[in-house]
């Protein structure tokens, strides 16, 4: 039975941070590399290696690698001596500097370079070339792990001395733990008066004669960094505020507001650590509810909507327009209608920019805005829970 195995060395990274990155713990229990699903040991170098037991590990998935790369330097090296398959790799700052890959199905002598390896490579390959051709060997397999060492000091196998340690993921079960978060907020959402989509379960609504409310519980899992990430998409339909979007015909929102529960709970996002998974159930239980409930309220809604946050456009710029598709101009009727001072700053800011600079008395923004100074008295802040 032949071996198979994954390695990572980081430089310019401490090892906790690596371990933290990618969902894992250290156990702290003396191990041989190679003997347990997980290990790590720090190189004398400094550098901080993790041995894992399977070929091509989903932990050394290229995108995860370059994640990890940012502000250091990751090497990497895989083989199977069953299919005669190897690679190593190095990546940087957030990209993938070069790639060598052997598959003795694709021939002897194949050697795949992708990006600028060390000129290391020349000199390895010629000579398992040399050595194939004199002991009839798979001689250039092993180029890519003699590679990687020249780069970073560490090859598998070898007698180093290193003291390895067993590593495990942060979560025994990371399903079990997202599920609760999830029942968790789906609970509150049915005590808030929501009810569960019957084809979509995790879309929730709540109608009233004031407002229709959608949420969306979003969540998902990376289980090569154990991970989870969690978050809520809500879209609120004010009738009140909606009413206003008549007065330009050719409008066809639907929102009154689109919110990320996370702008609001910032636990809230990617879970890593038990921690944080801790600190966003707690603050489920302790703040949802009473977000919840600013929906209902014009004008604590638009506090929520109209907060000091950039805004961005669909080219990911910064923008002062508070325009968009789902929700038209209600940013700016919530503005108004809660006495927002700045209000008429936003509406000469969002004219500029659909305008591009040419503002048009006529257009639908100034339709609507002439309306609401002309016809609406704003509400009064005390009163504003009334249109519930």
């Amino acid at each position: 039975m032949g071996y198979r195995f994954s390695w990572i060395s980081v430089a310019a990274k401490a090892g906790a941070d690596v371990l933290s990155e990618l969902g894992l713990t250290d156990s702290a229990q003396s191990v041989q590399a190679g003997t347990v699903p997980m290990s790590g040991a720090r190189l004398a170098n400094g550098s901080y290696v993790i041995v894992f037991n399977e070929f091509f590990h989903p932990m050394i998935d290229p995108l995860l690698m370059k994640v990890l790369s940012l502000n250091c330097i990751v090497v990497g090296c895989t083989e199977d001596d069953n299919t005669n398959a190897s690679m190593a790799f190095l990546c940087r700052d957030g990209a993938r500097v070069w790639t060598v890959s052997h598959v003795l199905a694709e021939g002897a002598d194949h050697l795949s370079i992708e990006g600028v390896p060390p000129k290391a490579v020349a000199s390895l390959r010629h000579a398992a070339l040399k050595a194939r051709s004199e002991h009839g060997h798979d001689a250039v397999f092993s180029v890519p792990a003699a590679l990687a060492e020249e780069v970073c000091g560490f090859r598998h196998g070898e007698r180093n001395g290193l003291l390895f340690t067993r590593l495990d993921r942060k979560f025994a079960d990371i399903d079990a733990t997202l599920n609760e978060i999830v029942r968790m907020a789906a609970d509150m959402l049915e005590a808030g008066g929501y009810v569960q989509d019957a084809g979509r379960p995790y879309l929730f609504v709540k109608t009233t004669a004031a407002d229709r409310i959608k949420a969306y519980l979003r969540h998902s899992t990376t289980p090569e960094i154990g991970a989870m990430h969690f978050d809520a998409r809500v879209e609120v339909c004010n009738n009140y505020v909606h009413g206003f979007m008549h007065q330009a015909s050719d409008l066809h929102a639907t929102e009154t507001a689109v919110l990320q529960l996370s702008d609001a709970l910032n636990a809230l996002g990617t879970l890593a650590t038990p921690a944080k998974v801790a600190a966003c159930l707690s603050q489920l239980q302790s703040e949802f509810p009473a977000w919840l409930g600013r929906l209902h309220d014009i004008v604590a809604l638009e506090a929520l909507v109209n907060d000091s946050r950039p805004r961005y456009n669909a080219m990911g710029e910064v923008t002062q327009c508070r325009y968009d598709g789902d929700t038209g101009y209600s940013r700016l009727i919530l503005a108004y209608l809660a006495s927002n001072p700045r209000f008429e700053d936003m509406v000469v800011q969002t004219d500029l920019v659909l305008s591009r600079g040419n503002r048009d008395p006529e257009s639908d923004l100034n339709k609507i805005c002439s309306h609401l100074r002309a016809h609406v008295k704003p509400l009064a802040r005390a009163n504003a829970a009334g249109l519930r």
